[in-house]
């Protein structure tokens, strides 16, 4: 009986090991493809990763380029007691009206300082400008011309020229922005009234004061003092003319000074702004750059309702941050900060 149950085993037994046999060979021959594929897939991996490389462009860096604005630009800044204007001419050309206090103030009471570095620099890089065509240094106080040392000592800007009064005023700050006007080779100019200056052929500049001939013996009145002309717009910029330069523009030009924008002489002090100047220049935008406080409380609240009283709009650089007024040959916009 056990060998007749062996008997019936045997051909099931082959089969079991037959099938086994088969299932062994199947099992090495997709081991063998799988790891044939994989190194397929890795050579034509390496191939095509060697193409891509080969077919790949260089990424180039495109330097960001200036684009001077469609309309006549001005942004006053916000400076403290100081001084500082960019004018962005539609033709191309960029011009700094002074820059307001530097890193080291020439005198002890001012609070604010450094303008050039913490308010101007972020602007002229932020609209990509590597050139200043025209730089007006309107007189030798260090909270109108200190913040051009870090300008011109940056590197970042090219600078075409500088405009000077011509009054020698031997402060530390002066002196030093004489001394890199010198080492920079670049050109420094000597300007008075009557000069027409060319900053573009969509504009007319003419400088109004200080007169030719014998200087005020105060650095204040012998701001230069300009009108820009723009279409049927007109601005005026006079730095911190006082009595004897505003009695001059009064007698010389009369009318003549009407402008629909005004930046307010001298920060907004009463000496630098009578009756007699305010309504000749009949501003409808006069624009102050003080503190509204110390030290000096510029500007004044009788100047301030002396502008309003001729309908003018009157914008402090103290409450609105930078203020930038825009002209489009006919229309005057008007953008704050804050």
């Amino acid at each position: 009986m056990v060998a007749a149950y062996r008997a019936e085993r045997e051909p099931e037994k082959a089969k079991e090991v037959k099938k086994g046999f088969f299932s062994l060979v199947i099992i090495l021959l997709l081991l063998t493809l799988s790891t044939w594929g994989l190194a397929l897939n890795t050579k034509w991996r390496q191939a095509l990763y060697s193409s891509f490389k080969k077919a790949s462009p260089p990424i180039e860096i495109k330097e960001e380029v200036y684009q001077p604005p469609k309309e006549l630009t001005i942004t006053y800044f916000d400076v403290g007691q100081g001084l500082a204007h960019l004018i962005q001419i539609p033709s191309g050309k960029v011009i700094m009206y002074d820059a307001g206090e530097g890193p080291v103030p020439d005198y002890k009471y001012t609070r604010y300082y450094n303008a050039g570095e913490k308010a101007i620099l972020p602007v002229l890089e932020g609209e990509h400008i590597k050139k200043i065509d025209v730089i007006v240094a309107s007189h030798p106080h260090s909270d109108h011309l200190g913040g051009l040392i870090p300008i011109l000592s940056s590197n970042k800007f090219e600078v075409g020229e500088v405009l000077d009064p011509g009054m020698v005023l031997s402060t530390p700050t002066y002196n030093a922005l004489l001394e890199l006007i010198e080492k920079k080779g670049i050109a420094y100019h000597i300007v008075r009234d009557g000069d027409i200056l060319d900053w573009g052929p969509d504009v007319f500049v003419q400088v109004l004061s200080p007169p030719k001939g014998q200087l005020w013996e105060q650095a204040n009145e012998n701001s230069i003092t300009i009108k820009l002309v723009y279409g049927q717009t007109s601005f005026l910029f006079t730095g911190d003319i006082e009595k004897s330069a505003i009695s001059y523009l009064i007698n010389e030009y009369g009318p003549r000074i009407k402008a629909d924008v005004v930046q307010v002489p001298h920060h907004g002090s009463n000496t630098s702004n009578d009756w007699g100047f305010i309504r000749l220049v009949g501003a409808s935008h006069a624009v102050t750059s003080g503190t509204g406080g110390e030290p000096f409380g510029h500007p004044t609240p009788k100047t301030v309702k002396r502008w309003e009283e001729i309908g003018a709009q009157v914008h402090h650089t103290h409450e609105s941050g930078n203020i930038t007024i825009i002209s489009d040959g006919k229309n005057i916009r008007v953008r704050t900060m804050r």
